[in-house]
């Protein structure tokens, strides 16, 4: 059996990265996309990782999670409902001390129960997922102005986009942050000069 997807979901959570390795993020969703069969396999050892007593582990993990949902929707957010990581993040967010971790969990379920279609949707586990947690007096963090929206049907031809953490986790107001162009980069869909040039304008606009 085929395990390129597993190893590539191996390789961009290793233990001693501070942020996902994403040219193997970026092989991960090539591989996806043309062998939808090892879907189920990567985001099974992505759960593991979920589960993993450093948050630095559990904030790689979800980053890779958000830019699979991002890059190959439908595919991913079936098998992600379907495999129990949804209820994980759900029970995440109820037990763990660290609230970055917390935080970022929150803004995913946040975002892909709108992004599937909310209360009328096609899969109400994320929005009965969101609604536990908000019934439970759960507090979201606020929603982002310019954060890039997911489009469950899949990725377009011509776009990839990311996830970015670090060894503190995402804020509400970075969670779509600079390697969003780094992974423009590194699929050829920009220059490295480009890419510098629209952080320096988005850092004097901050």
């Amino acid at each position: 059996m085929d395990k390129k997807a597993v190893v590539c979901a191996e390789r961009a959570t290793r233990i001693m990265l501070e942020s996902p390795d994403w040219n193997e993020v970026a092989e991960l969703c090539k591989i996806l996309k043309s062998n939808p069969g090892q879907t189920k396999d990567a985001l099974k050892y992505l759960k593991t990782r979920l589960w993993h007593t450093l948050p630095r582990m559990q904030h790689l993990c979800l980053s890779v999670l958000e830019t699979l949902c991002e890059n190959c929707g439908d595919q991913v957010f079936g098998p992600i409902a379907e495999l129990g990581i949804l209820e994980d993040m759900v029970k995440i967010v109820q037990n763990t001390p660290y609230l970055s971790v917390r935080d970022q969990i929150l803004v995913l379920i946040d975002r892909w129960q709108e992004a599937v279609g909310g209360s009328s949707g096609s899969s109400l586990q994320y929005n009965d997922a969101y609604r536990k947690l908000k019934s439970a007096g759960v507090d979201f963090p606020p929603r982002e102005e310019n954060s890039v929206p997911i489009h469950a049907p899949g990725l377009s031809s011509g776009s990839m986009t990311t996830a970015a953490v670090s060894s503190s986790g995402p804020t509400a107001d970075n969670h779509l942050g600079w390697l969003h162009q780094n992974m423009l980069v590194l699929l050829g869909h920009t220059t490295a000069h480009e890419s510098y040039g629209l952080e320096m304008k988005r850092f004097e606009e901050d």
